[in-house]
């Protein structure tokens, strides 16, 4: 996880043969038929605040998982505990998938001095790899509209 403050904990649960199985970000995950919940958990100290948590699958916005506290209000709380939440997804081929939280247009506050105060809360998750038909991970082969350098172009 990278984080300049926020603390994002992220658990992915699938069912393999009627037991659940889990993983971490960094880990494999076999979800059967793609089904899959992700338990996702977000601490805040005192002095700054989330407000928006998006999932993305293989490096792309997913519209359907991006919460905010005005679209999602009861999705979060003012405790040291901004959100603890399972999400329930679906993917219909393998893919990776990652968790980033922000405070847009929220900053880290005075505690961070001139330098880092103005920047905005954030912390992402490493991806959890998700195996949807049990021949092992395979990478999307989306290159998210910018093309792979071919080794003949570079040199």
């Amino acid at each position: 996880m990278m984080t300049n403050g926020p603390f994002l904990e992220v658990v992915a649960r699938s069912h393999k043969r009627r037991k659940q199985v889990e993983a971490i970000p960094g880990q494999d995950l076999i979800a059967d038929e793609g089904h899959l919940e992700l338990h996702v958990r977000i601490q805040c100290a005192n002095w700054y605040d989330i407000n928006r948590v998006q999932v993305f699958i293989n490096g792309r916005m997913d519209p359907d998982h991006n919460y905010t506290r005005r679209t999602h209000p009861r999705m979060f709380s003012n405790d040291i505990v901004r959100f603890n939440q399972t999400i329930s997804l679906t993917l219909p081929e393998d893919a990776h998938v990652i968790v980033a939280t922000c405070g847009e247009d929220l900053k880290m506050g005075p505690v961070f001095g001139p330098r880092f105060g103005d920047r905005m809360p954030t912390a992402v998750t490493n991806p959890i790899f998700v195996d949807v038909n049990r021949n092992g991970f395979q990478f999307s082969q989306d290159d998210l509209g910018v093309p792979f350098v071919d080794s003949e172009d570079s040199q």
